[in-house]
């Protein structure tokens, strides 16, 4: 509404499933589904050496046409033998169906393309037979509330990978810098939002003092702050979005 009304450019902080805008002055400083999507992908595609792929889809119609454009992608690698795709009926994958598809002496590679709490849990339950004997990876292309309940220890049995617009290294002389300054000013440990916000105004106003402008800055580069990273795109609308994202990989040993 704002970026509709006024002739200066408007920074949308977080993603929304909603953000349905074709203002050229909206700019989307979080990374949105389709740019975790291609990272996800990129990745595979790059480390692929004849895994067996699993993809597992719910059974919402509206989801149907982003695994079909997954799946497609998918079948871009080199020397791709197959992929089986598995679908949740009535919340449930049955655990026959899906031992079928995984190969008990080789590696694996199993794909969520949902972000539904039922199907992330099935697939998780048929995992956890698996996953102490049988070499398998477990991919996503988010890591929302339907990741909730579910064990990082586990998810790291499974060297879970998976995209992300924030990554904090705690340890880091720029992160402790900030992390006194604003526990002297406002008397409090910082929370997600407020280190995502700090990072979304500051980088603005650097972009902004350093490059003459808002509309000017956005071609500027990669940019990395405390906990994200900063790199915009014009996309298919016309709108400037931020593509900078973290793929972050838990292992057996240490969570992340």
């Amino acid at each position: 509404m704002v970026a509709n009304r006024i002739d200066r450019p408007v920074i949308l902080p977080f993603y929304s499933r909603k953000q349905e805008n074709n203002s050229s002055s909206l700019i989307s400083s979080a990374p949105g589904a389709q740019a975790k999507e291609a990272l996800v992908l990129e990745h595979m595609k790059e480390t692929y050496a004849g895994e067996t792929i699993v993809v597992v889809n719910d059974e919402k119609p509206e989801n149907q046409s982003k695994l079909w454009r997954v799946v497609n992608k998918l079948k871009e690698f080199d020397s791709i033998q197959e992929i089986a795709v598995l679908k949740t009926k009535e919340g449930y994958i049955d655990k026959e169906l899906f031992k079928s598809k995984i190969d008990t002496q080789g590696k694996n590679w199993v794909l969520l393309v949902s972000d539904e709490i039922v199907t992330t849990a099935a697939s998780v339950n048929n995992l956890k037979l698996y996953a102490d004997w049988v070499d398998i990876d477990f991919f996503a292309l988010d890591k929302g509330r339907n990741f909730e309940a579910i064990d990082n220890i586990f998810l790291g049995k499974l060297n879970f990978v998976f995209p992300s617009e924030e990554f904090v290294d705690y340890d880091s002389q720029h992160f402790q810098d900030f992390y006194s300054s604003y526990r002297r000013k406002n008397f409090a440990d910082p929370t997600r939002f407020a280190i995502r916000g700090f990072d979304v105004v500051y980088d603005a106003i650097v972009r902004y003092n350093c490059f003459e402008g808002m509309e000017n800055s956005m071609d500027a580069g990669k940019s990395s702050r405390i906990s994200g990273i900063f790199n915009y795109t014009l996309n298919e609308r016309g709108i400037r979005e931020n593509t900078g994202l973290y793929l972050i990989q838990y292992t057996p040993d240490a969570h992340a």
